[in-house]
């Protein structure tokens, strides 16, 4: 038998092997018909606001990745916030009076429930996931202000 030879006919198929894969993977491509790009998902978030009793009638608001949204809880307390094109994750906050709750709604997909209660306060100003205090989370960042240049002071010369 003749074996001096035998790395050709596999070369050869490790070739023809390679661009058929290729050729699949082109034809894979997203490349789609060109036609109108799909419509924006709507995300969401529904939950309840409670502080023992439920929160009737409170502004509840929505701050997302991509997004913002708005609702008012029933009397029941319950809200659903709908964000078209909404990305989570998203930070909520819920005003009654001087009563002021956050909570964090996280995940993937359409849909998520955030609760807004005292103890979902607590953990977002606890969480080290959340890097400004909840009260600030819906406000844009402002802007630092410079610090004062310190005086150098200097040995005695000798």
């Amino acid at each position: 038998m003749n074996h001096g030879n035998s790395a050709a006919p596999l070369r050869q198929r490790s070739i023809i092997v390679a661009t058929a894969c290729a050729v699949v993977l082109a034809a894979c491509g997203g490349g789609g018909d060109g036609g109108t790009p799909p419509a924006a998902v709507d995300l969401v978030l529904t939950g309840t606001a409670a502080t023992g009793a439920a929160i009737a009638g409170a502004a509840v608001a929505a701050k997302c990745a991509t997004g913002t949204g708005s609702a008012t809880t029933a009397a029941d307390g319950s809200f659903t916030v709908t964000i078209t094109g909404g990305v989570l994750p998203c930070v909520l906050r819920v005003t009654a009076g001087a009563v002021v709750l956050h909570s964090l709604a996280t995940g993937s997909g359409a849909s998520a429930r955030a609760n807004l209660t005292p103890v979902t306060e607590l953990t977002m100003a606890r969480s080290p996931a959340i890097c400004r205090r909840p009260t600030t989370a819906h406000s844009p960042p402002r802007a630092r202000r410079p610090r004062p240049m310190r005086r150098l002071r200097l040995p005695p010369q000798r």
